[in-house]
């Protein structure tokens, strides 16, 4: 008897143990995934922000530069949605886990325009989220074994769309809001954009071309030829023929200058003599030695020749890249004013489309981010994985 009455109590004991620890929260946890949730939503709407601007200048306008400018967005919204499944599973409040979505859903407007249409974007949000927090969880509730990377994958194709037709919106309606204050934002983003082509276009058509050359430097790069076609693909005026000294002349009137002392040579800038020589002058050489003097009416008339062929004002000393910027978008604004007001909408649309046909390769994404910070989260013992007995009804013929 004793001995059942001991076995009793301890069963008790063990029951009261195993309550304590159901009961026990740990809100250091919790309080981590939620900000940590909320800090890469807040980096994910920044970057996102930062690549809309579209000046693809940023980084300079290397291929690898622009790709890191499209895909980075990209891999941290997978990243935000994939530490929203971590929360589905890891915290049991759903108060909290409204709380995680509501803010989440609000983090964008750091960065974007807010109107009365923000609340459009903010519903949708606030749904994909809601629907995907709590299909992941009821999805891990109604599984026998725990299995992130299938539980994971419920409702994220769905959100995925939401999600991309959200940032699609945020798009629209900050290029709009723009609009409203004076700013033609949309055109300026497409001649931003193409500008940037058109330099790496230049960086294999022309030798030595650098974005950040001024225009002097960039017409004693360029031959004749090619700155007559260059004008007319930009919609220049063909009549209008530009003619730069070749660089053989270039040459030649320039030692011409050192002989007869009109150029010391001690005054000329390292190496420059023996690329003289050589006949490997750049137009960045010429302009830094500060020997253009010497053909300066040459030069003077074919720029602004080249200027009048295109029918922009600029000066010698401008950026190239910014003298290109400034000509796409006066054609932009003489060819496209008509359909100016298209323009928004045709580009978000675009963009959503853009996004929704990748919508496999986010989902990729999406798993195998989330599953590289669960399993990392319980190696480190953040988190543990254990066995429970359910009861269950059944039914039988008596």
């Amino acid at each position: 008897m004793a001995f059942s009455l001991a076995g009793v109590q301890a069963g008790k004991s063990q029951e009261v143990k195993v309550e304590k620890e159901k009961a026990k929260n740990p809100w250091g946890k919790i309080i981590f995934l939620v900000v940590f949730t909320l800090i890469i939503a807040v980096i994910s709407w920044y970057t996102l922000a930062w690549a809309m601007k579209l000046d693809l200048s940023v980084f300079g306008n290397k291929p690898w530069s622009l790709f890191l400018r499209i895909i980075l967005p990209i891999l941290i919204f997978c990243f935000t949605i994939g530490l929203l499944s971590i929360d589905a599973v890891l915290i049991k409040d759903k108060k909290i886990l409204l709380l995680t979505i509501f803010l989440t859903a609000l983090t964008p407007f750091i960065f974007f325009y807010i109107s009365i249409f923000s609340l459009i974007v903010f519903i949708v949000l606030f749904l994909a989220f809601l629907l995907y927090v709590f299909g992941v969880r009821k999805e891990k509730e109604e599984r026998i074994k725990i299995s992130f990377a299938k539980i994971m994958k419920v409702n994220l194709s769905l959100t995925l769309i939401l999600f991309a037709l959200a940032i699609s919106l945020i798009f629209y309606f900050d290029l709009t809001a723009e609009k409203k204050v004076g700013e033609n934002k949309s055109s300026e983003m497409l001649a931003s954009s193409t500008a940037s082509i058109v330099n790496l276009i230049l960086e294999t058509q022309v030798k030595d071309y650098q974005p950040d050359m001024t225009l002097d430097e960039f017409m004693l790069t360029a031959s004749t030829n090619f700155l007559n076609t260059f004008s007319e693909q930009l919609g220049g005026e063909a009549q209008n023929q530009t003619e730069v000294i070749s660089s053989s002349d270039i040459s030649k009137e320039i030692k011409a200058a050192i002989k007869r002392g009109e150029i010391k040579e001690s005054d000329l800038p390292p190496g420059f003599m023996e690329k003289l020589n050589q006949g490997t002058l750049t137009g960045s050489d010429i302009v830094e030695s500060q020997t253009t003097q010497i053909f300066a009416k040459q030069l003077g008339e074919a720029r602004d020749e080249f200027l009048k062929s295109l029918g922009v004002e600029a000066k010698g000393s401008d950026k190239i890249s910014d003298v290109i910027k400034n000509i796409i978008t006066t054609k932009m604004s003489e060819g496209l004013s008509p359909f100016e007001k298209w323009i928004p909408p045709v580009l978000a649309v675009s963009l959503f489309l853009v996004l929704i046909i990748f919508n496999f390769l986010y989902a990729i994404i999406t798993k195998i981010l989330a599953l590289l910070v669960f399993m990392i989260l319980h190696l480190f013992g953040f988190f543990k994985i254990y066995k429970v007995q359910k009861e269950a009804e059944s039914i039988e013929l008596t």
